[in-house]
């Protein structure tokens, strides 16, 4: 679903993979595959985590709205807004 930014912190803040070129929903899975929980933010940001920090509330869909860099098919979050879904769901 689509998620807001935590309280003065990223909602998933384990691990960090910026790619303004060519990130799809796939390459953040794969770059999580050690976490629970993967969020794309931003059109190129991929942020790994075990849980959503304090703070990080579900937006609506519509507010999650920007093309990925490296599949426009796909939605890469928004601004201040993530796309997280589970890794092996």
């Amino acid at each position: 679903g689509c998620f807001t930014e935590a309280t003065g912190m990223r909602a998933l803040s384990s691990d960090v993979l910026a790619d303004f070129e060519g990130m799809t929903i796939e390459k953040c899975a794969e770059f999580c595959s050690g976490y629970t929980l993967y969020g794309l933010e931003y059109t190129g940001e991929c942020y790994c985590g075990n849980s959503l920090n304090a703070g990080s509330v579900s937006a609506p869909e519509d507010e999650c709205n920007l093309p990925c860099t490296g599949d426009a098919s796909q939605t890469c979050g928004g601004s201040n807004r993530l796309n997280v879904y589970e890794c092996g769901a």
